[in-house]
């Protein structure tokens, strides 16, 4: 079941279009991918990956995450019953 969800699942890399953390550029490599009852899921910051856990600083949009996803509303499991 993992690898049909692995090959059919949403891919961070395909998913995400901008990533910023505190203003800084981040990209996929900051995602660890967890497959869990609800499917497939992408938790930023785990720390599970051996990077050090990103904290804020300060309060305000600026300071925190920012993504800009494409939800590939017409992927995913469409793709493979159409």
């Amino acid at each position: 079941m993992e690898d049909t969800y692995n090959f059919g699942g949403h891919q961070i890399n395909k998913t995400m279009k901008t990533c910023t953390w505190s203003g800084e550029k981040c990209d996929d490599r900051n995602f660890t991918r967890n497959l869990t009852s609800m499917g497939l899921c992408h938790t930023f910051n785990s720390g599970n990956d051996g990077r050090d856990i990103l904290r804020v600083k300060n309060a305000g949009s600026k300071f925190g995450l920012n993504l800009v996803l494409d939800v590939q509303q017409l992927t995913g499991a469409y793709k493979f019953f159409s």
